[in-house]
């Protein structure tokens, strides 16, 4: 799960800063807005008042991650990722915002069970993390630099291909993820478009 961080992850203004014409906005940050941007994702306006509804056949997204500490995990993932700590909600919930998706950082005591009747109980030591995100850089070797300066540990050498270069590492609480650095015509020469199997049976009969 990709999330596309549109400045450089230590250089990058926050919405809010400063005032009147020197005042960093969100678009500045790379959020997008406009009825062109409602149109290409599948939002439209309600009514006059200006609320907003997701077609069903675009979910509205975002990324929750368990840590046992917010505020340490708030600085990690600001310092590491360029998010930045929005809002609280009581004392269990962090958003971080900066990506295109909001993530939230929850609060879960260790050794509690992540789910009903679950054999298993949290363990913030390092864990397969079989869900996990990726932050789309424009350098992987700065922004793999100061990840490391904030307490990311890292589990590969920069690896390249031929869509571009990942690196693998994870959080202080065990969560893995990665930075990749698109090449993006290679990135584009290598797709092609998803058939589903039943309309590929049918079109080779």
């Amino acid at each position: 799960m990709a999330i596309p961080l549109r400045r450089s992850l230590h250089d990058r203004p926050r919405a809010g800063d400063g005032v009147g014409a020197g005042a960093v906005t969100q678009r500045q940050l790379g959020f997008r807005s406009g009825a062109g941007w409602r149109r290409e994702h599948g939002v439209d306006d309600a009514g006059g008042d200006g609320a907003t509804r997701y077609h069903c056949r675009m979910p509205k997204l975002s990324i929750n991650i368990d840590v046992d500490d917010l505020d340490r995990g708030a600085a990690f993932y600001e310092a590491a990722a360029g998010l930045r700590p929005a809002r609280r909600f009581g004392d269990s919930v962090v958003e971080l915002i900066g990506g295109e998706v909001p993530v939230y950082l929850l609060l879960k005591a260790p050794a509690t069970p992540p789910f009903p009747g679950a054999d298993g109980r949290r363990d913030y030591a390092r864990h397969w993390t079989p869900v996990h995100v990726d932050f789309v850089v424009r350098e992987i070797e700065e922004a793999l630099a100061g990840a490391v300066a904030a307490g990311a540990r890292v589990e590969s050498e920069i690896e390249s291909y031929r869509w571009g270069r990942v690196v693998l590492l994870s959080d202080p609480f065990g969560n893995g993820f990665c930075f990749v650095e698109l090449d993006v015509p290679g990135f584009d020469e290598m797709t092609t478009p998803y058939v589903r199997p039943e309309d590929a049976k049918a079109s080779a009969s």
